[in-house]
């Protein structure tokens, strides 16, 4: 069984960013190794799909046949909108409950994450990581009223959400994301996923415990260069493009690039 398995939010026509995926750090998951690092531990990827809200064929037929090629892939049956976040996630959960018990870690990504899995993996050997809920921390965030994270005041009617971390990508150990997949049962649905996972169900099933992935560690923006991952001990960053993230690869693979001489 894996000691870690990455959920990785996905729609059905972003075919690229997971072809992306596949071919740059999410390739230990297939089997391949790291450039110039050993990873003995075993790392799986799923991709989690809901159903288009507009039942093109095309999109569904090429997910089916991605999904028979490289055997990633679990499709839920509700639609695929932004309100279904938060349901996705725990759909995750239950598919990891139910098939894959044993695994130590559970990882939530957007698809436009970059990771560097060896960096990930030496963090959860260390006792810091190995009780706790780890991602970007905010201890105050202020609820929207208006936009696309808007929330209703009958859905929730703080000014502010409870500290939780963003989601982006987080990590926990299994037994916290079982803790907040069997709490969920008995609370309110609420449609941000990050706040309603890390954040509420946390308080809930008593789990809210953090570990801040620090600015040297994650860059949250995308504002980063092709050798960052090579020069710092960066483990993740977010709103990568395909094009980057196939550079931040080369420079990896090649690390002459960005170490000259």
């Amino acid at each position: 069984m894996p000691f870690l398995v990455i959920l990785v939010l996905s729609v059905h026509h972003r075919t690229e960013e997971r072809r992306v995926i596949r071919e740059t750090w999410g390739r230990v998951a297939h089997g391949q190794s790291w450039p110039g690092k050993t990873i003995p531990e075993k790392i799986k990827i799923v991709f989690l799909f809901g159903l288009p809200q507009v039942q093109i064929k095309y999109n569904t037929e090429l997910v089916k046949r991605e999904s028979e090629v490289h055997r990633d892939i679990v499709m839920f049956e509700f639609s695929e909108t932004y309100f279904n976040l938060t349901l996705k996630v725990l759909m995750g959960f239950k598919w990891i409950k139910e098939l894959c018990p044993t695994t130590q870690f559970v990882m939530k990504a957007d698809e436009d994450i970059f990771v560097d899995v060896p960096q990930l993996v030496a963090r959860l050997h260390t006792p810091e990581w190995t009780n706790k809920i780890s991602g970007l921390l905010f201890t105050i965030d202020k609820t929207h009223r208006k936009g696309k994270y808007r929330v209703s005041e009958s859905l929730y009617p703080f000014q502010y959400y409870p500290p939780h971390v963003k989601g982006n990508i987080y990590v926990m150990p299994t037994d916290i994301a079982m803790k907040l997949l069997n709490i969920s049962e008995y609370m309110p649905y609420l449609n941000m996923e990050d706040v309603h996972i890390t954040g509420i169900l946390a308080i809930a099933a008593k789990v809210n415990k953090y570990q801040r992935l620090l600015n040297e560690e994650f860059s949250p923006m995308g504002l980063i260069r092709s050798c960052d991952f090579s020069r710092r001990n960066m483990i993740a960053a977010a709103f990568i493009r395909p094009q980057q993230a196939r550079d931040i690869w080369t420079s990896i693979v090649n690390p002459k690039i960005c170490n000259p001489g």
